[in-house]
């Protein structure tokens, strides 16, 4: 079996980082020019009034811009950049975009910029359980996820797996949560549900005692990617201290995936 690649890469620059990060492994390799590609960042939630530390929170806005001014000089031209932060009590993601500078991509590359919140959502049967998924994720063709190494207070890690939790709306996201249901057997099945093509661990920041705003950041100047996204989030765990058979929603997605919390299974380039 080919063990699956991650690259792991230190930040300076970041188109410069990001370029070496997705040469080393391949990672545009499965997606294809004329693809409907979606980019789901990390942007659980934001305050407008108060001073809001965002570092180790967020996707750093400098990866996505680099992001995608790599996708379009690659000749990649069906870009939406989707997510469906937390209501709080009404929904921020267009008011998110224009914080963090999404409008810029938006106006220089036509990027379209989605909050998942807004639009429709699809009822699909994940092993028994009923979530409702973005419906602009279901038309997607290929998915990049990027999301950022930091830790989670119930489910150690919140990494690749983890944040495609942002697909489903709300009512999902609580029945995940939920007394009665364990969080870490109910989201990984959203990601056998998407295409997600490539995976890219923000890393500028990390976050321990995470996934809030409350939690410590600090600098690591770190991406992590890969075409496999349970082999990225074994790597992005050993990243954050934890050995990947410690991660209960990693092991159990490996068991249901074919795939090995084993980190001497995945080849780790630079």
């Amino acid at each position: 079996m080919t063990k699956p690649v991650v690259s792991v890469i230190k930040y300076d620059d970041p188109y410069q980082s990001l370029r070496r990060a997705l040469d080393l492994c391949q990672g545009l390799q499965d997606l294809n020019p004329g693809d409907k590609i979606l980019i789901k960042p990390n942007l659980v939630s934001w305050d407008f009034d108060l001073p809001f530390p965002p570092y180790g929170v967020v996707t750093t806005s400098a990866v996505m811009a680099a992001l995608v001014r790599i996708l379009v000089e690659e000749g990649f031209t069906d870009l939406t950049i989707g997510e469906g932060p937390l209501m709080i009590p009404k929904t921020i993601g267009q008011a998110m975009y224009k914080e963090l500078g999404y409008d810029k991509l938006k106006e220089k590359y036509g990027v379209k910029l989605v909050d998942f919140n807004e639009e429709k959502f699809v009822k699909v049967d994940c092993n028994g359980l009923d979530l409702s998924l973005a419906e602009k994720v279901l038309e997607a063709d290929k998915i990049i996820n990027v999301p950022v190494l930091k830790t989670h207070n119930q489910a150690k890690v919140s990494l690749g797996i983890k944040n495609l939790k942002g697909c489903i709306n709300r009512a999902s996201k609580m029945l995940c949560h939920g007394k009665d249901i364990d969080l870490n057997y109910t989201f990984p099945h959203i990601a056998e549900k998407l295409p997600v093509a490539l995976t890219i661990i923000d890393g500028v920041f990390g976050l321990a005692k995470g996934p809030g705003p409350t939690g410590k950041a600090e600098r690591l100047n770190l991406l992590v990617a890969s075409r496999d996204i349970l082999a990225a989030d074994v790597v992005g765990a050993a990243l954050l201290g934890y050995t990947a058979s410690e991660v209960e929603h990693l092991v159990y997605f490996a068991k249901r995936n074919g795939g090995s919390v084993d980190i001497n299974d995945i080849v780790v380039q630079g």
